[in-house]
């Protein structure tokens, strides 16, 4: 039957399910509690009267409210089944830490002001979307440290979403929108859970951005989509993708890995940029399939210092395909980069610890210089046929080159260097551009020595490694010139190749004749 409140009244479910299906009407005030559960199928029709929901049930508002009173959620759980469940959207709604609002069934909830605090029950998340398309239009207000879950389906959240300096948490296996500004100041945004969270406002929270959590699995997709953006501060992939979808991005520095074991961490840009402004770091922790980064990179007008950790496991720990523009690249850490895209940056590349790898045959400028640190564990592993401007670098202790089967290291000096690195592998070394190629270590690569332009001058015994010598090029005429500089070398073979331009050893080489 239908109830009408005299004053204000307290109506308890101590256990099991009470369903109230007559209406409730009156000014009074309305408090649903007790550790059962409630359902109220008919409108609770008010006026000004409040609605408060205590005690560890959930109450169930499934029909067409028009109380104008605020809504509180001090214990337990609200479920909103109806577009207006929660009556007008005068007063707005609280929800207290500890507690949970849900919504499920397709609903759309107007302006009605929220406020959020805590991470709801069980963490489930103080605001919680059941099942379905839901909308919550009204503006949120973080009153805490606040997590908000999709469980299944779409939650789209319209309103502007603020709280000064307080951390925003998105989870849950469904998806979520947010289109309207994040701008909470310096609070953070952490993106875990298998869904995907799309982000389509211009947002001014300024605290680091988050997919996944430390030792966390896979996070879904965190996904920008027209004019969004993430802040500008530091962004830590553990385990997911961020996905700029062809907009512009600017950030201070990226950390990917660490998530949980066989996690993956992902950055994609699509037509978009991401413009670096600090260092990269990848955590080699649990990510035996290493982390990639696809699409544009721009490094700025800077030095951009890539420390790579080593996965063991992973063939490169972290693989860049996209397009890096500007700047210089400095590889540090013992694990693997792998350069593939067509890249644009002139600056140097310096290989300080562990494995640059590069693939692909455009991974460094043709003008751009290369060094190694004269570090153990420091290589520059040419996978495919690379042409660079500039070597040099390289010691006793580390720095040293790997050509891989079949492939050349192209060397365009642009500027007088020694390389004192160690060249091995089955692949060759081809030699052009007008200044001096100094080697002055004993190298082992078998697969040759081209002098096109320029000279190569030895500063160790078998600096040319062990393999064919073709000096000059019918496609780059030049004087092309060898200076042993006393140091013995054996080749396989001897090809001159001079177009009216003359080929010169200097000192004596030991091996198969010219021919």
């Amino acid at each position: 039957g239908a109830i009408t409140l005299a004053g204000a009244t307290r109506i308890n479910s101590d256990a099991d399910l009470l369903t109230l299906s007559g209406g409730i009407s009156g000014t009074q005030n309305l408090t649903i509690g007790g550790a059962g559960n409630t359902t109220i199928s008919s409108a609770i029709a008010t006026s000004t009267g409040t609605l408060t929901k205590d005690g560890a049930g959930t109450l169930i508002l499934s029909a067409n409210n028009t109380y104008t009173g605020n809504t509180t959620v001090s214990l337990g759980v609200i479920n909103i089944q109806h577009d207006n469940g929660l009556g007008t959207t005068a007063n707005g709604t609280i929800v207290s830490s500890g507690a949970a609002l849900q919504l499920q069934g397709g609903i759309t909830i107007g302006a009605e002001a929220l406020s959020l605090n805590g991470t709801g029950v069980s963490t489930d998340g103080t605001l919680r979307n059941i099942s379905g398309s839901n909308t919550y239009g009204g503006a949120i207000t973080l009153a805490g440290a606040t997590r908000i879950n999709s469980d299944a389906g779409l939650l789209t959240l319209s309103g502007a979403i603020g709280g000064n300096t307080q951390n925003l948490t998105i989870g849950g296996a469904g998806n979520t929108t947010i289109s309207s500004a994040i701008a909470t100041s310096t609070g953070t945004l952490t993106k875990d859970g298998a869904g995907t969270l799309i982000l389509s406002a211009n947002n001014t929270y300024t605290g680091a951005t988050a997919v996944g959590t430390s030792g966390g699995a896979n996070a879904g997709t965190l996904q920008l989509s027209g004019l969004g953006k993430i802040s500008t501060a530091a962004t830590s992939i553990f385990g997911g993708t961020l996905d700029l979808n062809g907009t512009n991005q600017s950030i201070t520095t990226l950390s990917l890995g660490g998530g949980a074991s066989g996690s993956t961490a992902a950055v994609t840009t699509g037509s978009g940029t991401l413009a670096l402004g600090g260092t990269v770091t990848f955590s080699a922790t649990n990510n035996a399939n290493g982390a990639s980064i696809s699409g544009n990179l721009d490094l700025g007008a800077a030095t951009r210092t890539f420390t790579i950790g080593d996965s063991s496991a992973a063939t490169s720990d972290l693989s860049i395909s996209a397009v890096i523009s500007n700047g210089n690249l400095t590889k540090s850490g013992a694990g693997t980069l792998t350069l593939s895209g067509v890249n644009t940056y002139t600056g140097t590349t310096t290989v300080s610890a562990g494995n640059l790898t590069l693939t692909g045959g455009s991974a460094i400028s043709d003008g751009g210089a290369v060094t190694l640190t004269n570090a153990a564990g420091a290589i520059l592993h040419v996978a495919q046929s690379e042409t660079i401007g500039s070597l040099s670098g390289g010691g006793a202790s580390g720095g040293d080159i790997s050509i891989a089967s079949g492939q050349t290291l192209t060397v365009n000096q642009t500027a007088a260097g020694t390389f004192s690195g160690i060249i091995s592998g089955s692949g060759g070394l081809a030699k052009y551009g007008s200044f001096i190629l100094t080697l002055s270590n004993a190298n082992n690569y078998t697969g040759g020595t081209l002098i096109s332009q320029g000279s190569i001058n030895l500063g160790a015994n078998e600096g040319l490694g062990n393999g064919f010598l073709t000096m000059g090029d019918a496609n780059f005429a030049s004087n092309v010139g060898l200076n042993l500089q006393g140091r013995n070398q054996t080749i396989t073979g001897f090809s001159m190749v001079t177009t009216g331009y003359s080929a010169t050893i200097q000192g004596w080489a030991t091996g198969a004749p010219p021919h």
